[in-house]
């Protein structure tokens, strides 16, 4: 609340951002992003054999990415403490992004005969793919200001 100095103006107090709206918006789309690669990545699961040969390999390949959530978790949780892994969840995001490009880059030839294959599947696979791309991008951006801004 703003005070009143003995001249009757006001005094506006100076107040720190804690960004916690930016963390918690970081950590429900690290969650929202995990549950969207494991259905992105299930989309590819073979039609044959039991539902556990189906799930199992997906999930073991998708398990790494749970760490962001997880990270997006503590850093929500204390920024303070848990600052110091910002810079290994940018990097981590970096790494994925450059991983994304240099798949669409070599599998290009792929992807576009896949359309032909399944045009549903493929194109909202590829669509969630860039978008997801572009959300972490803005991620990194959010982070990064809030690594700044925990080192204040």
């Amino acid at each position: 609340m703003n005070d009143l100095d003995n001249t009757g103006n006001l005094l506006l107090k100076k107040t720190k951002k804690d960004y916690s709206t930016l963390r918690c918006i970081i950590l429900v789309y690290d969650f929202i992003r995990l549950l969207l690669l494991v259905k992105m990545v299930s989309v590819f699961a073979p039609a044959i054999g039991t539902p556990g040969d189906k799930v199992v390999p997906f999930v073991a390949f998708m398990a790494p990415h749970a760490i962001y959530s997880l990270a997006a978790f503590f850093l929500w949780i204390n920024p303070k403490t848990y600052a110091v892994y910002t810079s290994l969840y940018v990097t981590g995001k970096i790494i994925g992004i450059g991983a994304f490009v240099a798949w669409a880059v070599m599998f290009s030839s792929l992807i576009i005969s896949s359309i032909g294959m399944n045009l549903r599947e493929t194109v909202w696979t590829l669509g969630l793919t860039v978008i997801l791309l572009f959300a972490d991008i803005c991620t990194i951006i959010g982070v990064s200001a809030l690594q700044k801004r925990i080192k204040e």
